[in-house]
């Protein structure tokens, strides 16, 4: 008998990479086009939120809305690997993406944000992993360079770029500590060195 064939997919290694803003921008112009409701606001609440795929998937209506219904633009939910309380705010963009999900949705009345195939059940990880690849490969990325913690870091990415403040960065990803965020984020050597460049303590 022959040998089994090794598979000739790459296997890349490393940290998954962030999201530009056109290449975020693109995502959405193209789930709101389709009018891909749910996917929509999974991304943009992922995106503000900056939460793990398993806080994300999780999300229960009534830690987004108040008790009039309306959605709220300051949300709280409790993080499962490390039982934290997560603040974040979420941006009118995000608001309305969510709104139309909560109007659109199959099981209105089920207490997740990101409803499964049952009523009582919450998306799961896996299905958030083949909707986010799908949305990265539709706009001609490489699937195999990103994953839902492109989705994850795209804003922290961001924020540090404009913002130098790695504690806050910390802060809102749930870090204990900032050596973490700083290998999340993927702050190098050459970056450093790069920021201290912009710094002229001599004029």
């Amino acid at each position: 008998m022959s040998k089994k064939r090794k598979s000739e997919k790459t296997v890349v290694r490393g940290a998954m990479r962030p999201l530009t803003k056109a290449e975020l921008a693109a995502i959405v112009s193209r789930l709101v086009r389709l009018e891909r409701w749910r996917d929509h606001a999974l991304i943009c609440t992922g995106i503000d939120s900056m939460l793990r795929a398993s806080d994300l998937t999780r999300i229960r209506v009534e830690e987004i809305t108040d008790n009039t219904g309306a959605i709220v633009s300051e949300a709280q939910v409790r993080m499962k690997k490390t039982g934290k309380i997560a603040s974040f705010r979420i941006t009118a963009h995000t608001r309305d993406a969510i709104k139309k999900l909560l109007d659109d949705r199959f099981f209105k009345s089920s207490p997740w944000l990101f409803h499964g195939l049952r009523h009582s059940e919450s998306m799961t990880e896996s299905r958030y992993r083949q909707i986010v690849k799908e949305s990265f490969k539709a706009i001609g990325l490489d699937a195999r360079h990103y994953s839902t913690h492109s989705i994850r870091r795209t804003k922290a990415t961001i924020m540090y770029d404009q913002t130098n403040d790695i504690k806050a960065v910390a802060e809102l990803l749930g870090h204990s500590n900032v050596t973490m965020t700083e290998k999340y984020i993927g702050m190098t050597r050459k970056k450093a060195l790069d920021l201290s460049d912009t710094v002229d303590i001599w004029s």
